[in-house]
């Protein structure tokens, strides 16, 4: 048996995208521990949730500390060469997903879909993407993309 990817935790103060910078960084503290254990039983995917955003706090800031995190724990994935996996949840509409695909390249973050997030009803079939066929569909083009890469890089490093 092998293991595909770890849920990667989170709790009680233990948030990694917490506006409390305490909560922040033992959460990130938490995700590092799972990106190290992940690559310890030999696999090389992580999967986080993406907290819901707070109604009190604007998007921009939200955004910015998410991406600050991202950009915390990826040194990290890189030397475990352990990938982020986004989890579409209840309440995601893609939007926040779509963004953070357009920051970080295929090869550290990539999608985690659940088909049974995806159908509930406040969830992203009611909004930002309508066509989630097509979102589906770009999401595979760009594993098949970072499965080609870590093919050639394989090929090289096999000589």
């Amino acid at each position: 048996m092998r293991l595909l990817d770890l849920h990667a935790g989170a709790g009680r103060e233990k948030a990694w995208v917490s506006y409390r910078d305490y909560e922040r960084q033992a959460g990130l503290e938490l995700v590092t521990n799972r990106i190290e254990m992940t690559a310890e039983l030999d696999s090389s995917v992580i999967v986080l949730h993406v907290p819901k955003k707070p109604d009190d706090e604007g998007e921009g800031d939200f955004v910015a500390r998410l991406f600050k995190s991202l950009d915390e724990i990826e040194s990290t994935a890189r030397d475990c060469s352990v990938r982020i996996a986004i989890e579409n949840m209840g309440h995601d509409d893609f939007v926040l997903i779509e963004q953070i695909f357009a920051h970080y390249s295929p090869d550290y973050v990539g999608l985690c879909y659940d088909s049974g997030h995806g159908c509930l009803e406040s969830n992203m079939h009611n909004q930002a993407i309508q066509d989630e066929a097509e979102f589906l569909r770009q999401a595979f083009e760009a594993g098949k993309a970072v499965s080609r890469i870590i093919s050639d890089a394989a090929e090289v490093a096999g000589g």
